[in-house]
């Protein structure tokens, strides 16, 4: 990790100008190589001069040749090659891998290696390129058994194929070519040329989803280093990048000092500053400066349209590399890049296509961060900085520095999109047309890292925003989506979605029922500034939604919901929700729910993995090999059903909490069921607090049972085989 000292002052010039135009890229910082005469006998009977000019085929690859173990002292051997093998097997990213493991070299097509090509069954749909052969270093299958599907996805993620400049006759077809790359240089060239070809392009693909200026939108003008009202029309580049830990000038606010950046920057917002004017372009807007943080209004004003400052910036730089913004933006300042793997052996230059970039930004600490999940998802074009290369995704193609990818050649004949063959982005379109759905979003949203718990809806706001504005609006309450159920809506040319559910009120009460029903993946510890209700008060991730196909809004009309407001008042959906385009907020709301509908009592109980099931709560104490909690219900006719319980809240076993679980009755409430012949229903599980009821799990009885230890006691669950009765609570 980076330490404060790597800030750096404006006067300062250690930015060597990567981007210069240089007499070619020089090699790292390898040992120098030899020529072909100094080969090895065994590396010489591998045939180099002769590989990169035939083809390969198959997923698995063609034998070449057997290496045996590679160690570190090859790296000081004098042929060339045996020094390359070793630079690619103890590079940075590999420097823990034992030397007792065997290597083999196998050739594969360079068209499904460096042209990712998922599907290559179907000849018209594939890129017409020269399809010569790259090599790679695997490890030794001496049985074959390896399935061959996986054998190129893992060479690939590992560190990459052995590539050969050497030129054929291009004259049929364009050929997929390998670049030399160096630490401290940065051809600004190939990030222009990729997002060129997007913007000349992508013109109906890659375009901004709505049309509208934003309001109070600051940016930083990167040669006045100042930050400035966006001027009218405003191209500007977006950063997101890990904030970390405080550090020197983080008390800088733009609110309390004059409009000038700190003359001492942490080092990614530096190189960022000096990629954009090499960019060619001149504004670059990042949160922790265009933002008044001690301002709540101006928070939380630009919080909410989050979507539209990242849809509508040109490209977003995206720092991939380290863990804090002292690391700086790899190959652009001090900061060197991982050194690729090359060798000039005769004519020919061997380099290394270096690791997956897309496995790369996929492991990133940039990647496990909540913030930034939104960030990339809106933007269109994004440059991402890696420790080996810059790695460049818009919403219909992708592409890294080490790898040149006839683009026209992967492109549809439209030259609107990558072709269908050729493997996804790590965004996969980012948000478009084909977006996921709003439970999707914030499923994925969950399994990312906040420092502070408190920004947990914050985070997500441009993405609700989004849902808001489309055609078939979702809006939410406290992060809990009310999403239409597309079969309870008689479609019309002057049907509107206002008309369906004022006729129908208790239709919307029952969409926000399924919204209540969010599946927690484990127990997690509470978040007591938001409502136990919803997935924000839970610091867990969830599991997802159960779908429409699973569970209805319109088996239960029973339900009906109210939000109590922070000034008191009770509001029912319609009132507080207006679906005709209007915009919303939760700003008036507080945590408190008023929920009516049919509840029940349950007992609960551990079922361990032998199967036994305690019946006291002095049991707990060696239940520490429990597998699962259950609901107990006995019906009217005297029998007893089981169902998994998804528990919210954490649990030690042992602990008052959990001795309380198996000794007490609880009350449920039901939300929904299953869109079955049968009336399963799902159902929350309350605990009484001083002035509510909170969730403490959720029971799915769908999958109920008579007995825990037998999958044969399945049992289809009927809630009118049950004693319950209506009831009116108030939920926090």
């Amino acid at each position: 990790m980076a330490s404060q000292s790597r800030k750096r002052k404006r006067a300062q010039t250690d930015h060597a100008d990567p981007f210069a135009n240089k007499d070619g890229p020089s090699r790292s910082d390898w040992p120098p190589f030899g020529n072909e005469t100094s080969l090895c006998a065994r590396c010489e009977s591998v045939g180099l001069r002769d590989i990169f000019t035939k083809g390969a085929t198959g997923k698995v690859g063609t034998f070449i040749a057997d290496i045996g173990q590679i160690t570190r002292d090859w790296l000081d051997k004098t042929c060339p090659f045996c020094q390359f093998l070793a630079q690619i097997v103890f590079s940075s990213g590999n420097g823990n891998l034992k030397e007792d493991i065997e290597y083999s070299l196998r050739a594969f097509p360079s068209i499904t290696a460096l042209g990712h090509i998922i599907n290559d069954r179907n000849s018209r749909f594939m890129p017409k390129t020269n399809n010569t052969a790259v090599l790679s270093l695997v490890k030794s299958e001496k049985s074959n058994s390896q399935r061959p599907q996986l054998l190129s996805k893992e060479v690939l993620n590992q560190w990459g194929y052995i590539y050969s400049d050497t030129v054929m006759n291009l004259a049929l077809h364009p050929r997929i070519l390998g670049r030399v790359l160096k630490p401290d240089f940065i051809d600004t060239s190939i990030l222009r040329g990729w997002m060129n070809f997007c913007i000349t392009r992508h013109i109906s693909t890659c375009k901004i989803l709505e049309e509208t200026s934003i309001p109070s939108l600051r940016v930083i003008d990167c040669f006045s280093r100042k930050v400035v009202e966006a001027p009218v029309d405003c191209r500007y580049v977006a950063m997101s990048y890990v904030w970390g830990q405080r550090g020197k000038n983080a008390d800088w606010n733009l609110s309390s000092t004059s409009n000038a950046l700190p003359e001492e920057l942490p080092a990614v917002i530096e190189d960022a500053i000096f990629v954009v004017k090499h960019l060619g372009l001149r504004f670059l807007w990042i949160d922790r400066y265009c933002i008044i943080q001690d301002n709540k209004e101006d928070v939380i004003r630009h919080m909410g349209v989050m979507d539209l400052i990242y849809n509508h910036a040109f490209v977003t730089i995206v720092a991939a590399a380290g863990s804090d913004p002292f690391y700086g933006l790899p190959g652009v300042g001090s900061r060197a890049r991982s050194p690729q793997p090359s060798a000039v052996i005769g004519t020919q230059t061997l380099v290394s296509t270096l690791p997956d970039p897309q496995e790369q930004v996929k492991s990133s600490t940039w990647m496990t961060r909540a913030w930034v999940y939104q960030e990339a998802l809106f933007s269109i074009r994004r440059l991402i900085f890696t420790d080996y290369q810059v790695y460049f995704e818009c919403n219909n193609m992708h592409c890294c520095e080490a790898i040149d990818l006839p683009l026209e050649a992967f492109h549809t004949k439209d030259h609107r999109r990558f072709r269908t063959c050729v493997r996804h982005g790590v965004f996969r379109g980012g948000f478009g047309k084909r977006c996921w759905p709003l439970t999707s979003h914030i499923q994925k949203y969950t399994e990312k890292s906040l420092t502070y718990q408190s920004d947990v809806l914050r985070g997500m706001l441009g993405i609700f925003r989004a849902f808001e504005r489309a055609k078939y609006p979702i809006h939410h309450v406290w992060g809990v989506p009310i999403e239409f159920d597309m079969d309870l809506i008689i479609w019309k040319k002057q049907a509107t979605m206002s008309r369906q559910y004022s006729s129908y009120p208790w239709k919307l009460s029952a969409s926000f029922a399924r919204g209540l029903c969010w599946l927690p993946k484990h127990p997690a510890a509470r978040r007591p500034e938001f409502p136990s209700w919803s997935w924000t008060g839970w610091a867990g991730p969830i599991q997802d939604w159960p779908s429409f196909e699973t569970l209805s809004a319109q088996e239960n009309p029973d339900i009906q919901i109210r939000v109590t407001l922070e000034d008191g008042r009770v509001a029912n959906l319609q009132d507080l929700y207006s679906f005709t385009g209007s915009k919303t907020t939760i700003s008036k709301t507080s945590c408190f729910l008023e929920v009516e509908s049919w509840t029940f009592q349950i007992n609960i109980v551990c079922a361990l993995k032998n199967g036994v099931l305690p019946s006291a709560a002095d049991d707990m104490e060696s239940a520490s090999d429990m597998c699962e909690y259950y609901a107990k219900v006995n019906l009217e006719d005297g029998t007893t059903i089981y169902s998994p319980l998804l528990l919210c809240r954490e649990i030690q076993h042992g602990d008052d909490f959990s001795k309380t679980l198996i000794s007490c009755k609880w009350d449920c409430i039901i939300l929904g069921y299953r869109k079955q012949a049968s009336r399963s229903p799902m159902v929350m599980v309350l605990e009484k607090s001083e002035d509510a009821v909170e969730r403490i799990g959720l029971v799915d009885f769908w999958s109920s049972c008579t007995d825990t230890n037998d999958p044969k006691s399945a049992i289809v669950f009927d809630d009118r085989r049950l004693s319950k009765a209506k009831r009116k609570i108030k939920l926090k």
